[in-house]
């Protein structure tokens, strides 16, 4: 009696072996379908995304370009104003020269002639004063 009631044990926790192992299985194939969806969502999302992101990829590197267009064209002007600016300080540099050259010593003749001739007039004034006075 006893092997039969050992048995009869046995049989019964085999039954619940086998019962966890069919939930489990069935939990598993629940899960594997739910994966299985979860991951057909993550691909249609990424589809999405990818899609809904083109336009904007496009616009960023459309305004890089521009940007980089801008920034070349700049450098260009500004290399084209350094070379203007450097000539006119040349030119301004000859003009200087030719001031202090040709036109400087004359004109320092010029005012000592000037100069010359106020001290005359005064000496002239002054005589005239001294002849006036004494009359």
């Amino acid at each position: 009696m006893a092997s039969s009631e050992l048995s009869t044990a046995a049989v019964v926790l085999l039954g619940v072996i086998a019962l966890g192992s069919l939930a489990q299985a069935l939990f598993l194939l629940v899960l594997g379908r739910e994966l299985l969806t979860i991951g057909r969502r993550l691909d249609a999302f990424q589809s999405r995304l990818v899609r809904d992101l083109q336009p904007l990829i496009a616009d960023v590197t459309r305004a890089t370009r521009n940007l980089a267009d801008a920034s070349e064209l700049t450098e260009q002007q500004a290399r084209r104003i350094d070379g203007l600016v450097t000539a006119a300080v040349g030119r301004l540099v000859q003009m200087e020269r030719v001031v202090e050259e040709v036109l400087v010593p004359p004109a320092s003749r010029v005012a000592g002639w000037m100069s010359a001739l106020r001290s005359l007039r005064m000496v002239v004034d002054f005589y005239r004063g001294l002849r006036g006075s004494s009359r």
